[in-house]
């Protein structure tokens, strides 16, 4: 349909360079046999995919999934149920512009976190749109956000431009309002809300594979006695026996064995 066909284009748009679009159309059910998915995806590399079919009994029909090793790992079959692109949201506020992937994106409802699916949905949006986990950020660096919000069964996908403003304080006690600037989102599509059909999650051992971490990404085994620091770089302290100092060789004795040999 077009609103599958235009929110393909609009997801390309946020993806950028990293994404493929076709839009010639194939007789592909991913959820009966996903063997013609696998091969496009091996064929063209990818590990994402985002599948477009409309019908009389499933219409606006979109599949959202992932692959390990040339292998479907989990896919979640959603139905459009309103859309807005961003070429309209454009039109209606003057502000908007388009924007690349988002910066930050922001999950509300409960189920993200207490319903099974929803977390491997949630983990599925993260890895389709290339969100990384940070512990802090710098808030004027936040220029596109992507709020994803679970309520009463229906997923709301809304894409926003962030705009800041500096404050202006009355005095040394307004000092920290006039440094935090007033953030402003401007809805800049595409807004699309989503209902779940059916799923398809991953089989136990594979996903088990999937989420192996290779072994120097566990960090280096600790070495006894052995400590690294920015300023001296890697250090290490060697324990020695009790040295007997009576058969030290001083500068005095020295000397004397010089005197000794030269006598000689």
């Amino acid at each position: 349909s077009d609103i599958c066909l235009q929110f393909l284009r609009d997801v390309k748009k946020l993806k950028g360079e990293s994404a493929k679009l076709f839009t010639r159309k194939n007789e592909i059910r991913p959820m009966e046999d996903e063997t013609k998915l696998e091969f496009l995806c091996q064929k063209n590399d990818a590990g994402l995919l985002l599948f477009a079919s409309h019908n009389k009994k499933r219409p606006h029909n979109i599949i959202m999934g992932r692959l390990y090793n040339g292998q479907l790992l989990d896919m979640f079959e959603m139905g459009i149920k309103s859309y807005k692109s961003i070429e309209n949201c454009v039109k209606e506020n003057k502000a908007a512009k388009t924007a690349d992937s988002p910066s930050f994106i922001l999950f509300q409802g409960d189920s993200f976190e207490k319903d099974l699916k929803m977390q491997t949905l949630k983990n599925l949006f993260l890895d389709f749109f290339k969100a990384r986990l940070i512990e802090e950020i710098d808030i004027p660096t936040i220029d596109h956000v992507l709020v994803i919000s679970a309520i009463d069964g229906v997923i709301y996908i809304r894409s926003y431009v962030v705009g800041f403003k500096m404050k202006r304080g009355n005095g040394k006690s307004d000092a920290f309002a006039s440094r935090a600037p007033k953030c402003s989102l401007i809805e800049m599509g595409p807004a699309v809300d989503l209902t779940l059909r059916r799923d398809r999650l991953a089989a136990p051992q594979l996903a088990k594979l999937a989420l192996r971490q290779p072994k120097q990404n566990k960090g280096a085994k600790k070495l006894k006695n052995v400590t690294r620091d920015v300023l001296h770089g890697k250090t290490g302290r060697i324990h020695m026996q009790k040295q007997d100092m009576s058969k030290l060789v001083t500068r005095s004795r020295f000397s004397k064995s010089l005197k000794r040999s030269t006598k000689q």
